[in-house]
């Protein structure tokens, strides 16, 4: 009989300790928020760099100097004098490309930064045509980036365009 009451008050603190942990309050909350997905928005950097209007211009009077260059190179004898031409004008334009290279790249990051705070992207992806990073998915705002830096562009030459002329204003005229 004994060992009747203790089974029975083992079986009840047993029942006892289950119905009460049964009551507890989780720490998650019942209905879980789900997170947004990322809002991802991709840059074709090749595509701007190529319509970057110093870009074109500098190609194209690289193009032109080149057709010269080229006729230097196919000649037999090519003289010390031609030579140094060649690597001036070689050097010109790697430092020409470089300086225009790295104001685009200023230009685009700042534009990419304002396009993703104004439309609150979690990321923005510069993503060159000839290696792509991105494979699929993300929004393409290669355009209104461009149009950003263009923006850029017009300000910038509109200030070098005042700091040249000495701010001096004509008569009746207001810039």
């Amino acid at each position: 009989m004994r060992n009747w009451k203790i089974f029975a008050v083992f079986f009840a603190g047993i029942l006892m300790a289950g119905i009460l942990a049964g009551c507890q309050e989780t720490s998650a909350p019942a209905k879980a928020e789900q997170p947004r997905p990322l809002k991802i928005g991709y840059v074709d950097m090749d595509k701007l760099l190529l319509d970057y209007p110093p870009y074109k211009k500098f190609n194209e009077m690289k193009q032109k100097e080149n057709i010269n260059i080229n006729q230097i190179l196919q000649r037999q004898n090519i003289s010390e004098e031609d030579k140094k031409y060649v690597k001036q004008k070689t050097l010109e334009f790697m430092e020409s490309e470089k300086k225009i290279i790295e104001k685009f790249l200023g230009y685009l990051k700042e534009s990419s930064i304002q396009i993703s705070k104004e439309r609150k992207y979690d990321l923005v992806i510069l993503n060159p045509s000839f290696e792509p990073t991105l494979e699929y998915g993300g929004e393409d705002i290669t355009e209104d980036v461009g149009a950003k830096i263009k923006e850029m562009e017009k300000k910038q030459t509109k200030t070098e365009t005042d700091d040249t002329s000495g701010g001096k204003e004509e008569k009746g005229e207001k810039k």
